[in-house]
């Protein structure tokens, strides 16, 4: 059992793949299965889980519980039915710290019904769409592109929505659930807890260097300071439907060769006209502004800075413009209380993402995040607006 007032050895420090994770799921949700007595905590607990993935479809009973893992590449597979006996599947995807790509679960519930005609061992066939539920369950940093799930799938549980139902279940003189699998679970999530909110603490205290250095402080700062007033991103925020729209205003992540992954807010992104291209080329590529938080390396110390920069793969001639009108027309003084933050870095020779303005994070040392926030949004305002005005429309 894990004792965290002393070493412990908790099973989840070392299975932390998402394999891992779908058996805990299949665990979880199999004591509906295995439970008769509704009255049980592990049965009560089950339908807790069952109804979080289920949201706004769950049942008041269910009956005839199974559970498949990996049943057609399906991460966790629930078959039941309520007490009609009207027959359900839920499909749950589940990621640790990557994203649904490739729309796997629309391709799944696509093939199910084929599936199960072929194992016709499990009883269960040619199940009507509405009655297939869609989960999408994240337990690492919820991006963008994870909230917008929520358009593709039923239901979308984060890492908070399954911290809490652990916490009820498994919290030490208040759980009713006492087995080793659970609470080493639930402590496993408490540690991530924690260390996340030691550095909202850090943010909150103007400590950023030491919060940016990981990748749940890049996050965190770019969802304070950019997504909304009160800095919290949740499952109602705004949906995107565009395409080109899916990468304004969102954060993003992507590895970083093995270094902590680095973090993106996206200004603005459009199609280059064929007007601004100079060569010959015909294809339409888009083209991005956007703020990145990454580590740099001066004088042998990593160091995290943010900085705006212009992406273009194909060569055209708007860069020196868009420098020029940055520098000189969207920064109207170089300092916040009394402190320079911008320094200039100019960008390797080559590059397809090129500096447009550059802060080492140091430099926001002691700076409250208001002031930090008025002075960026100011500038992604101006120069959005001129990008609009110059780019957009050219004929």
């Amino acid at each position: 059992m894990t004792d965290n007032t002393k070493k412990s050895n908790n099973l989840f420090d070392f299975a932390t793949s998402e394999l891992s994770q779908d058996a805990f799921f299949c665990w979880s949700l199999n004591w509906l299965a295995v439970k008769e007595d509704t009255e049980d905590p592990y049965y009560k607990y089950g339908k807790a889980m069952l109804d979080l993935f289920l949201g706004e479809h769950k049942k008041d009973i269910y009956k005839e519980v199974k559970v498949k893992k990996q049943f057609n590449k399906i991460d966790v597979l629930v078959l039941f039915k309520d007490n009609q006996d009207n027959q359900y599947a839920l499909i749950i995807e589940d990621k640790t710290n990557t994203s649904e790509h490739n729309e796997q679960i629309k391709k799944y519930k696509e093939k199910l019904n084929e599936a199960l005609s072929k194992n016709q061992d499990i009883g269960y066939e040619n199940l009507p769409g509405n009655q297939i539920y869609t989960a999408y369950v994240k337990t690492g940093i919820m991006y963008s592109q994870d909230f917008f799930m929520k358009n593709t799938v039923n239901t979308v549980v984060d890492f908070d929505r399954l911290y809490g139902l652990l916490e009820e279940y498994c919290k030490e003189q208040k759980g009713m659930i006492r087995s080793d699998i659970s609470l080493d679970y639930y402590h496993y999530l408490k540690k991530i807890n924690d260390k996340h909110c030691r550095i909202e603490e850090m943010i909150d205290e103007y400590n950023y260097v030491e919060a940016l250095k990981t990748e749940y402080g890049r996050y965190c700062f770019l969802k304070k300071i950019f997504y909304e007033e009160n800095g919290k991103m949740d499952l109602n925020c705004k949906d995107k439907t565009d395409e080109a729209d899916m990468y304004v205003e969102t954060i993003k992540s992507e590895n970083n060769n093995g270094k902590v992954p680095f973090a993106e807010y996206v200004i603005w992104h459009a199609k280059q006209n064929e007007k601004m291209a100079e060569t010959d080329q015909q294809d339409e590529e888009y083209h991005s502004i956007f703020w990145r938080i990454d580590n740099s390396t001066e004088n042998k110390t990593v160091s995290p800075y943010l900085a705006l920069r212009y992406y273009s793969k194909r060569k055209n001639n708007i860069f020196d413009d868009l420098k020029e009108y940055a520098t000189t027309k969207c920064i109207e003084t170089p300092k916040i209380k009394d402190k320079t933050i911008f320094s200039n870095k100019e960008s390797r020779k080559g590059s397809t993402e090129r500096n447009l303005l550059y802060i080492p994070i140091r430099n926001l040392n002691g700076i409250s995040l208001t002031e930090i926030s008025k002075v960026l949004h100011d500038i992604n305002s101006k120069l959005t607006t001129y990008c609009k005005t110059e780019f957009e429309n050219i004929k």
